[in-house]
């Protein structure tokens, strides 16, 4: 098989498309006009929040009380923290309903309240009164389908004062000019491997079992794919039922093929190189409320190979910016299997480990034989992500809120 070679042009390591600015220490924001409060400084939350830096604004750690180590059963005191808020004027947290003094702006992913586990009538009392109060200004979520789907909860729950304060608010994601044009498709009339990039810490739940017998199905077909694998092994159970591979097996079986190049960890610099370098981004993930490193991965022009759940195809445009393999899904457009057990559940991951292994190998196929997909796809992926995630349009917004939530 003869195919152009892509050759990717060099990035300098001074642009980046992620950020990062840590919160102050919470002492700082004492007598400070217009001081934020962060609970929870973490890599999503940069993005929604204080890696913004809207202008006039200051951000500050809070600190919690830690009662959350008591809780065994659930999550309630994790997302309900009981904060010392006083010298902050507004507090804007991530997926948590903070209790304190001051007003607040909850940025989530797919559900409030997020109480995992056994759930106590009263707990679920003090999280929808929160929504309700006066304290919360808005709800904002990270998708169309997270917008959608807390709103017709919280009618449902009798709760319409809180179902008018939700919005979206994606966030933002910087972006590096030269990615733009960063794959070059030569002249020279040679076989050329198509190099694809995964990231995802669980095997199971972020499909990497079924990409990787897809890789050797391309592979018998005559395909030249080499892959990188960015996976820690990790597990998470609430997603297989206990039905993990063996890790050791699955070590070796990375370790021994030769197309495949395995990272247990990497840091997210690391990770944003390996977009530079590499064609397509393989995200077959089971269960996700978003997918920062899908976003991050089509903003450095990468198409994107993903499964249909939830918010994805919000991020990938199926045919235009990648291709999406279709799951069974429930009403919230979440894979089915999350609520199976025993039989039903193995019977439900067979047969899901079947459609995304043939989905991706019939997708990374067509890049194959077709390699200007990889450059046109790519482009438009990004064009796609720079207006979901402006940078400069996600802070004036920001600016706005804030100074409506303190006014």
């Amino acid at each position: 098989m003869s195919n152009p070679v892509l050759r990717s042009q060099s990035i300098p390591p001074s642009q980046a498309i992620s950020f990062s600015t840590k919160p102050s220490r919470l002492l700082g924001a004492w007598r400070r006009k217009h001081a934020i409060g962060i609970v929870s400084p973490a890599y999503g939350s940069e993005k929604v929040s204080y890696g913004l830096r809207p202008a006039g604004y200051s951000f500050h750690k809070l600190y919690r009380l830690p009662i959350q180590r008591l809780d065994r059963s659930g999550t309630f005191f994790k997302y309900t923290p009981v904060l010392l808020d006083h010298p902050v004027e507004l507090v804007h947290s991530f997926n948590e309903l903070p209790m304190g003094m001051r007003p607040f702006i909850v940025s989530f992913e797919n559900e409030l309240p997020r109480y995992l586990g056994k759930v106590r009538p009263w707990q679920a009392d003090i999280g929808h009164g929160l929504l309700e109060s006066r304290r919360c200004r808005n709800l904002l979520a990270l998708s169309e389908i997270a917008a959608r789907t807390l709103r017709r909860d919280l009618e449902a729950n009798g709760l319409p004062g809180a179902a008018g304060k939700v919005s979206v608010f994606r966030g933002a994601v910087l972006s590096a000019p030269t990615f733009e044009n960063r794959m070059v498709v030569d002249d020279r009339s040679t076989a050329a491997p198509l190099r694809v990039l995964f990231v995802g810490r669980d095997p199971f739940g972020k499909g990497l079992l079924p990409l990787l017998d897809a890789l050797d199905d391309c592979r018998a077909q005559g395909a030249t794919v080499q892959a990188t694998i960015v996976c820690n092994f990790e597990t998470r159970d609430y997603i297989s039922k206990g039905r993990n591979p063996d890790m050791a097996a699955l070590l070796t079986r990375l370790q021994r093929d030769p197309g495949i190049t395995h990272h247990p960890l990497l840091p997210n610099r690391e990770i944003h190189r390996l977009m530079q370098t590499h064609d397509v981004f393989l995200f077959p993930t089971l269960d996700e409320s978003l997918g920062w490193v899908a976003v991050e991965a089509a903003m450095a022009g990468m198409p994107v190979i993903a499964t249909d759940i939830y918010a994805i195809p919000e991020l990938v445009v199926d045919g235009v910016t990648g291709f999406l393999v279709s799951l069974h899904k429930n009403e919230t457009s979440r894979w089915a299997g999350l609520w199976m057990d025993g039989a039903e559940f193995d019977r439900e991951t067979e047969s899901t480990f079947a459609v995304i292994r043939e989905g991706l190998t019939r997708h990374i196929l067509r890049f194959v034989e077709n390699p200007s997909l990889v450059s046109t796809m790519g482009a438009a992926a990004r064009k796609h992500m720079e207006a979901l995630y402006s940078f400069d349009a996600a802070r004036s917004r920001l600016e706005e809120m804030y100074a409506s939530a303190l006014g």
